[in-house]
């Protein structure tokens, strides 16, 4: 299962697989090492998938239930 977590330093979101998760990691977006911890509950799993419409342009989008609440 992948997860969620955002870098402490520029809090660009990262998914990592959970094996991952505990171990010095680098953050693509600003490079900085960070060390992520799984979210309490699973809350930051990325969960299933699911489509929407866009509300401006109506095209088909997808997301995780786990990036609810994301833009």
């Amino acid at each position: 299962m992948d997860y969620e977590v955002a870098c402490p330093h520029c809090q660009r979101r990262v998914s990592l697989p959970a094996q991952r998760l505990s171990q010095p990691t680098a953050c693509p977006g600003c490079g900085k090492a960070f060390t992520p911890v799984a979210p309490a509950g699973g809350s930051g799993a990325l969960g299933r998938p699911f489509s929407f419409a866009c509300g401006q342009c109506a095209s088909r989008l997808e997301a995780y239930t786990g990036m609810v609440g994301q833009r």
